[in-house]
């Protein structure tokens, strides 16, 4: 079984619409960290246990409502596939949902942490001929470029947009922000050619504002917001994972590291440095164990994130 973010409760007009990524449930799970009903249903010394978006990955058990979980062929190794649950669904969704992405086009993508990675994978199975990305960690970049990009631009050492218009004279079709910078977002708007998209899949705060020259919608360029990849986890979930069956979609080579639940703290600080795809907790084994050299490399490349 797979967990997604979307309570999905298959009642609201989002959910009507078949777009559960705006069930209007999410408020209580995403942002009280309940269920969408307002309770919490794990307590500890007496207090509430709050889980956030109702999942509460960072445990050994928990309890998430029905439209959540996913099932999955049994037959699938659940730490590898746990990506799809929410990293891999919103990148790969973002390119193949959300922006349409057809054969033959162009894509830039900005951030190449584990939804960028997943962004760039998405472009490639759409048929891309041209994915730039652009990331100032050369380790990211190198991945990005072993999972489909055909160029890679370094931020700190050349300005984004000309590179990219260099690669691609007069624009990308298709632009994606996957950092969550107001910055970025704006760059992307400028990296779209007339005509192009720009797909905002980064997360700002709130109060934040995009500075786009408005001359852009003149060129009928459109500017869009992508939420969980415009993901139905129902219909989706099982169509990425058969892609991942084929080998078009690959899962392993993002994770940078396999973690036990007391690293975590350890692996959210070098995420917060930009280190690192995705780390995978692994329930049931200790810190020791997983350094040990029969678990692998993969256990230890990279950042954690």
């Amino acid at each position: 079984m797979i967990v997604a973010l979307t309570p999905a409760c298959g009642r609201c007009e989002f959910c009507a619409e078949e777009k559960p990524f705006l069930c209007t449930q999410m408020f209580a799970t995403l942002g009280n960290c309940t269920m969408p009903d307002g309770t919490t249903r794990l307590s500890r010394d007496g207090g509430a246990v709050h889980q956030l978006c109702a999942i509460g990955g960072f445990a050994e058990r928990a309890v998430v409502p029905a439209g959540c979980a996913v099932r999955v062929d049994s037959d699938l190794a659940l730490e590898t596939i746990c990506l799809i649950g929410c990293g891999v669904t919103t990148g790969v969704g973002a390119a193949l949902n959300t922006a349409g992405i057809r054969p033959g086009t162009t894509v830039a993508v900005l951030g190449c942490g584990g939804v960028g990675l997943s962004v760039v994978q998405g472009a490639r199975i759409a048929g891309a001929k041209t994915i730039v990305a652009v990331d100032p960690v050369a380790a990211k970049r190198e991945l990005a470029m072993a999972l489909g990009a055909t160029h890679v631009v370094d931020p700190g050492v050349e300005d984004s947009t000309r590179a990219v218009r260099k690669i691609v004279p007069g624009g990308v079709h298709y632009a994606f922000e996957v950092i969550g910078r107001a910055e970025t977002m704006a760059q992307a708007f400028a990296m779209a050619r007339p005509s192009g998209m720009a797909i905002v899949v980064g997360v700002t705060s709130p109060g934040d504002s995009i500075p786009i020259r408005a001359g852009g919608f003149q060129q009928q360029k459109t500017l869009i917001g992508s939420a969980y990849g415009s993901a139905v986890p129902r219909r989706d979930f099982p169509r990425f994972l058969e892609l991942y069956r084929k080998g078009d979609l690959q899962l392993e080579p993002m994770i940078t590291a396999r973690i036990a639940l007391e690293d975590v703290n350890e692996a959210l600080a070098a995420m917060a440095q930009g280190e690192g795809a995705r780390s995978v907790i692994t329930f049931g084994l200790d810190s020791d164990f997983l350094k040990d050299d029969r678990v692998g490399v993969a256990s230890r490349r990279g950042g954690r994130s």
